[in-house]
Formats: structure tokens, sequence, C-alpha cells
């Protein structure tokens, strides 16, 4: 399934809209997604095959080590992804994995992506969408 720009940011801000509700009549915060059934991914390098697949990169671009917006925001997204769906993976598998990050360097990137994503940041829920639908293609019921 395939979204214009304008279709993710009608269903971001359709989102935030529904969030606030929520938080307005209950009090709780609450993260909404639009998947649907259990996401069947049995590796974190296939989780990053997806990744890649739905932002439209190769995947030695995800591991280079520029420091463009771009770059930065892809690993952000990566290793969040990596840390939501592989919780039990440690900082320095994920930073093997995006190309031979230090522990720490992952402990920020992750810090960043809460932040980014606590504060619906733009590029970042872009990705973060994007990612999100094609994960649909990987949903069992």
């Amino acid at each position: 399934m395939n979204f214009s720009g304008k279709d993710v940011n009608q269903v971001l801000s359709i989102i935030k809209r529904a969030e606030a509700e929520i938080k307005l009549k209950t009090g709780y915060d609450v993260e909404l997604s639009i998947m649907t059934g259990i996401f069947k991914c049995d590796t974190p390098e296939l989780l990053l095959t997806v990744i890649c697949s739905a932002l439209g990169i190769p995947m030695d671009l995800l591991r280079q080590k520029g420091r463009t917006q771009e770059h930065v925001s892809t690993r952000t997204v990566a290793a969040f992804f990596l840390k939501k769906y592989f919780p039990q993976l440690g900082s320095k598998k994920v930073g093997q994995l995006l190309g031979g990050y230090d522990h720490s360097s992952v402990l920020y990137m992750l810090a960043k992506a809460k932040d980014f994503y606590d504060l619906k940041d733009e590029l970042f829920m872009r990705k973060h969408y994007l990612v999100e639908c094609k994960m649909q293609e990987y949903i069992t019921e």
C-alpha cells in the first residue's frame, strides 16, 4: 500500500487529534497505532529490511555514518523500531546492526527517538508512519 505525503499528513493529524481528545477526556497519555493484528518479524535483520523498504533506501545507506538530518532521522527511526520489537537487544547489538555505532551513541539515538516521538516531530513521525504502513504486510491475524 503506497501513501502520498498528503495521506501521511492527514492520518498523522487525525491520530494527534484523537490522542489529544483521549487525554482531555480521561487524563491519560495514549499512543495510537494504525496496526491491527500481530507483527510477525523473526529477526532484527528482517525488521531492518522492512524499514529500508518502507523508506525507499538501500541497507548500506542506513548503515552509513552520515550526519545529515536524513541519515540521522533514518537511523533514529530504525533504532526506535529495533528496541520496540526486539527489546532484548542490547545497545551494543543495535549499534552493530546500524553500522557499528557504540553503546553510548545508541542510547543517545534512543533518547532522541523518544523525544521526537513524544513531541510528534514531523520528520520522525512521517518515517515512523511509513514504516508502520509497510509493516502491515507482515501482520498476521
